[in-house]
C-alpha cells in the first residue's frame, strides 16, 4: 500500500512518497514533526494545506536533476591520485546482523569490499551503522593508498552531515565518526555526493547488493 509521509517540521517540509525521502528530512533534526498516512488528503490536512501537488512535482524534477548525473560523467575528471567510492549499509532483523559494502575506483583499479557484523554496541543503529563504517573504511583506504582526494557517493544523508558537523552526534559511533573525519581531513581531501537510493543508479545498486549478500553469506556460515 502506498504511504504518504508528511513532514510538518524538519530540514524540508512537505509530503514525500517514500520513507527514505522522509528520513533524510527528519533524522537528527531537533523537534522534527512528521507522520505517515495511507492517503494524500489526510497528509495535506496534517500539514494544514490543501494543495501540495505543484510543490511535489517541482521537488521531483529537482531531485531527478540532482541525483541522476550520468555515471560515466563522474569518471571523466578522475585524477590518478583521486578515489571515487560508492558505499552502502544493510541490516537483517531476524539475524541481528548489519553490513557495510562499497566499490572504490582509483588509479585504473576497481576494488570491492563487504563485511557483516553483529557488534552489540552498534546493532541498535541497524543499517546506519554499516553506512558509517563503510565511509570510514574508504577514507582509511584512500589515506593508506597515499591518494590526495576521496569522493564518497552515499544515499543516507547522515554520512555527510555527521562528518561535516551539520548534525549533532548523540552516540559513540557518530562521535567517533565525526572525530575520525576531522582528523582524516588533515591528511586527505574528503568530498561527499548524495545519490538517491533505489533509483537504478548503477554503482549504488551494486553496493546495495554487496551489503545484502555479506549478511546472507554470514548467516549461511552459522
Amino acid at each position: 500500500m502506498q504511504k504518504f509521509y508528511a513532514v510538518k517540521n524538519g530540514r524540508q517540509t512537505g509530503i514525500f512518497m517514500t520513507w527514505d525521502e522522509c528520513k533524510d528530512k527528519v533524522t537528527g533534526y531537533k523537534g522534527a514533526v512528521f507522520k505517515s498516512f495511507s492517503n494524500i488528503d489526510d497528509a495535506k490536512k496534517f500539514l494544514g494545506c490543501d494543495d501540495f501537488s505543484d510543490d511535489m512535482e517541482n521537488q521531483k524534477d529537482k531531485e531527478e536533476q540532482m541525483y541522476h548525473t550520468k555515471e560515466e560523467d563522474i569518471f571523466k575528471d578522475l585524477r590518478k591520485d583521486d578515489m571515487i567510492a560508492y558505499i552502502d549499509g544493510s541490516y537483517e532483523d531476524s539475524s541481528k546482523y548489519f553490513s557495510y559494502a562499497g566499490v572504490m575506483f582509483y588509479d585504473n583499479v576497481s576494488e570491492d569490499f563487504a563485511f557483516a557484523s553483529n557488534d552489540q554496541d552498534l546493532i541498535s543503529m541497524r543499517n546506519v551503522a554499516g553506512e558509517v563504517k563503510a565511509s570510514m573504511y574508504v577514507i582509511e583506504k584512500a589515506v593508506e593508498y597515499n591518494l590526495s582526494k576521496v569522493i564518497i557517493y552515499y544515499d543516507y544523508t547522515g554520512i555527510e552531515n555527521w562528518a561535516v558537523g551539520n548534525w549533532k552526534t548523540n552516540n559513540n559511533l557518530t562521535k567517533l565518526y565525526r572525530k575520525f573525519c576531522e582528523d582524516m581531513s588533515q591528511k586527505i581531501k574528503i568530498e561527499f555526493v548524495k545519490v538517491k537510493s533505489h533509483t537504478n543508479i548503477k554503482y549504488n545498486e551494486y553496493v546495495d547488493k554487496l551489503a545484502k549478500k555479506a549478511i546472507q553469506d554470514k548467516i549461511n556460515l552459522l
